[in-house]
């Protein structure tokens, strides 16, 4: 046996072992329960947001799945690791090749924004979603911004090259991501810069911020 295969599920079952499912008053799981009030968590937002984020996954995620998740905090495929009240994160079985973040970013007229990602290795998929009482909504994404962005001043990507800008979910939040390709195909384009970006309470604001250097 890999020692990759042996270390993996054991760290799994570890994680396991610290789930507690606790579920939210009156909230039937799975796929039809809606969180009922404002400060709502990222579990229950979980259990009541579709799955189609994970259609973008190797792994997928029925609702029978997801209702095991929601139970259990493992499933076939799914580990669902012990959630904070505004994160969760979940990680694909058994070699964690694919994660899924949930963040919650709480407005201040009393609704939530909920993003939902997928990543795995160089793909990365996302969600967006006003959550107000019982209802979603799907909200859009920042301005995208632009590629200079990425680049320290007096730097550029070379000529023959083209740049794909996409949003992406990690353990931090939300960030945007630069993808490089020419006639040849996929090109390697170092970046001098990550582009994070912040919650004020309304909206993301950009952050710029210089990466470090090895």
């Amino acid at each position: 046996m890999h020692a990759r295969s042996f270390i993996m599920p054991l760290l799994f079952a570890f994680y396991a072992a610290l789930w507690v499912v606790v579920p939210a008053a009156g909230a039937k799981p799975g796929a039809d329960a809606h969180p009922a009030e404002e400060g709502v968590s990222a579990l229950e937002i979980f259990r009541a947001l579709p799955s189609t984020i994970f259609e973008n996954t190797l792994e997928g995620l029925s609702e029978d799945e997801k209702e095991r998740l929601l139970s259990y905090g493992q499933s076939a495929f799914w580990i669902l690791l012990p959630p904070g009240q505004d994160d969760l994160e979940l990680v694909s079985l058994p070699f964690g090749d694919t994660r899924v973040f949930l963040h919650v970013y709480r407005e201040r007229n009393g609704s939530s924004l909920a993003i939902i990602g997928a990543n795995s290795d160089d793909v990365c998929s996302l969600e967006l979603w006003h959550v107000r009482e019982a209802f979603f909504s799907p909200a859009d994404t920042p301005p995208e911004p632009p590629v200079t962005d990425f680049f320290a001043k007096g730097n550029k990507m070379p000529k023959d090259v083209q740049a794909s800008i996409f949003f992406c979910v990690d353990a931090q939040g939300l960030k945007a991501r630069a993808v490089f390709w020419n006639e040849r195909g996929m090109a390697h384009v170092p970046v001098d810069n990550d582009l994070r970006y912040v919650w004020n309470g309304k909206n993301f604001e950009k952050k710029i911020v210089a990466k470090v250097k090895k």
